[in-house]
C-alpha cells in the first residue's frame, strides 16, 4: 500500500458548513498547536535539522490550513511542504526521506488494521511500500545506537511493517526476490514455503 492511501484512511475531514465563526475560532485554537504537533511527530528531523520551528510552523500553517480535528492529522503534509520548501529553509537534499520515513513509522504503527494468522501465507495487512533516493532507515538506525553514519545516497523501496507479536515496526529494504515472492502471492500463484526467501519475510513480517 502506498503512503497517500494510508492518509486517505484518516477521513476525519473538518466540516463547519456555513459556521464562519466557529471555523474562526478553531483555526485560532489550532494555530498554537501547529507547532508542537510538528515537533513531536518529526521528532528526529527536529533534532537533526536544528529547526526554528517558529518561522517552520507558521509558514507550514499558512500553506496547509487545518483539514482535521486531530492534530496528528495536521502534520501528515510536512513531507510534501519540505519538498516544496527546500530552498527557503535550506533543508539538506535527504530531509524530504527522513520526513517521509517519520510519518511512514507513526501510521504504520498506529494502524488499526487487525493483523490474523490464517492457513498458508499471506501478506501482512500493516505493509506500506515506500521509495527512498537516500539510506534514511540504516541511517536512523545508527542514530538510535548513537553511531551517527553519514547519509548515502541509494535508491530503493524500503518495506515497512508492524510486527504482530512486538507490535513494533519493522523494516526492510526489497530485494528482486522479496518482490517477486510479493507478486506471486499477490497474484495466488503456487509458492514453496521452503523458499529462503519466504522465511526471511516471515522473520521481517511481510508475510504472516
Amino acid at each position: 500500500m502506498q503512503l497517500k492511501k494510508y492518509l486517505a484512511d484518516w477521513s476525519d475531514t473538518l466540516s463547519f458548513g456555513s459556521n464562519d465563526l466557529a471555523k474562526h475560532r478553531y483555526y485560532e485554537f489550532v494555530q498554537h498547536h501547529y507547532q508542537s504537533a510538528l515537533k513531536k511527530m518529526y521528532s528526529r528531523f527536529s533534532g537533526e535539522l536544528q529547526v526554528e520551528w517558529g518561522s517552520v510552523a507558521a509558514k507550514y500553517y499558512r500553506d496547509y490550513p487545518p483539514e482535521s480535528y486531530e492534530l496528528n492529522r495536521l502534520t501528515f503534509s510536512f513531507p510534501d511542504f519540505v519538498k516544496n520548501t527546500s530552498v527557503d529553509f535550506g533543508w539538506p537534499k535527504w530531509a524530504y526521506d527522513l520526513a517521509q520515513y517519520e510519518l511512514a513509522e507513526f501510521v504504520v504503527f498506529t494502524d488499526e488494521k487487525k493483523i490474523k494468522y490464517c492457513n498458508g501465507l499471506s501478506i501482512n495487512p500493516t505493509l506500506l511500500l515506500l521509495e527512498f533516493e537516500f539510506d534514511i532507515a540504516r541511517w536512523v538506525i545508527s542514530l538510535d545506537r548513537a553511531e551517527k553514519l553519514s547519509v548515502a545516497k541509494n535508491l530503493h523501496i524500503l518495506a515497512i511493517t508492524r510486527n504482530p507479536t512486538t507490535h513494533l515496526c519493522q523494516f526492510t529494504q526489497l530485494s528482486p526476490e522479496i518482490l517477486d515472492v510479493l507478486r506471486q502471492i499477490d497474484s495466488q500463484l503456487p509458492i514453496s514455503a521452503m523458499n529462503p526467501t519466504i522465511k526471511f519475510m516471515q522473520k521481517q513480517s511481510i508475510l504472516i
